[in-house]
């Protein structure tokens, strides 16, 4: 019987904290972002310390996650970070970088003839899966986070439709601001930093190897096409 109440009383506080961290971020978020036409990746990263702050000072509820989603994370976790990489040092350039930029931009969000884009394969996709494992675990709800990040991704592919550049890198950064919320839920849950944030000191440091990965990744593209064209 203690063991059943020590139990229940660490998912109440788990439960508590989890929702007390995401309601902060959440709130903060809708702050920080009202003037962020000014400098959007000082923006960004402001909001980054903010999540990574709330993130540490969360205590850890339980000593280990489910099996479902231990196994979610341990598989999915890596993709979701390319994901971010794709935003980060990729998408957000090409939305503020001129007319060639924006025309690469434009060609990463074509989802034309039933293309699979790098924000369908490296976070959309992967994230349905951690809503599923969530569930499964019974006490983690992702779901109202990953809805925003769709809700997000759509407002970033219609303001490219509308040809806006402007709005289409604020919905970029808004993307990035809504990721980041999730990536916090993560590591909130998982009482460890599994999920790298942007304003981390070593995130800089991912970019090269993200250009190695999309340079083989184009390579690879390549030699298919070539291969298809031969056949």
């Amino acid at each position: 019987e203690a063991m059943a109440f020590s139990m229940s009383a660490r998912r109440k506080v788990r439960g508590f904290v989890a929702l007390a961290v995401l309601s902060l971020v959440s709130t903060w978020h809708g702050a920080s972002f009202l003037g962020v036409g000014a400098s959007r990746r000082a923006s960004l990263l402001q909001l980054g310390t903010g999540v990574a702050t709330l993130s540490l000072a969360s205590p850890q509820a339980r000593a280990e996650l489910s099996p479902p989603m231990q196994k979610a994370i341990n598989r999915y976790s890596s993709q979701l970070q390319s994901g971010m990489d794709f935003l980060f040092f990729d998408l957000q350039q090409n939305l503020n970088g001129g007319e060639k930029s924006w025309v690469q931009a434009v060609n990463a969000l074509d989802t034309n003839g039933g293309s699979i884009t790098v924000i369908d394969r490296d976070l959309l996709r992967p994230m349905a899966q951690l809503v599923l494992a969530a569930e499964e675990d019974g006490e983690i709800d992702l779901k109202p986070a990953v809805q925003r990040i769709e809700k997000s991704v759509q407002t970033l592919r219609d303001a490219v439709s509308a040809n806006s550049p402007p709005e289409a890198a604020k919905a970029c950064d808004a993307l990035l601001a809504d990721v980041g919320v999730l990536f916090t839920r993560v590591n909130a849950e998982a009482g460890e930093q599994v999920m790298l944030l942007t304003d981390d000191s070593k995130y800089e440091k991912r970019e090269r190897a993200y250009r190695v990965r999309a340079g083989n990744g184009k390579a690879m593209n390549g030699f298919s096409s070539d291969l298809a064209r031969n056949q």
